[in-house]
């Protein structure tokens, strides 16, 4: 698959996750094993709309230089959100569930845009 192809693929999966983070807090949350709350929502919220922007910007932005750098930007924040997922297992603080699932979307991501920038 082309550069262009994979970064279509990555910008709809932050819109689409972004998007329902925006809209559906609780219903993503409990995919992940989180029971929601006002709290948990607002966080869910802003994690998804900062999602749902470098969707959007992967989608508007035509120039391939431009494009490859949001690209490594969305691979950076995806990874490190895998390390804190990881942290978050390893030290207890968030369950086992959360972290595995929050850990693994995260990583698909960051490999995602990795083979994009690589195509």
């Amino acid at each position: 698959m082309s550069n262009d192809q994979l970064t279509k693929i990555a910008g709809g999966v932050g819109l689409g996750y972004g998007v329902a983070a925006l809209f559906a807090p609780r219903a993503l949350g409990r995919v992940y094993g989180v029971d929601g709350t006002g709290d948990t929502d607002a966080l869910t919220r802003l994690y998804g709309s900062r999602t749902a922007g470098i969707g959007a910007l992967a989608f508007a932005v035509k120039d391939p230089t431009t494009r490859n750098r949001v690209l490594q930007v969305a691979a950076a924040i995806s990874a490190i959100d895998t390390v804190s997922a990881i942290f978050g297992g390893v030290t207890r603080a968030t369950s086992l569930r959360s972290s595995a699932m929050t850990a693994l979307s995260t990583a698909g991501v960051t490999a995602l845009c990795v083979k994009a920038l690589r195509a």
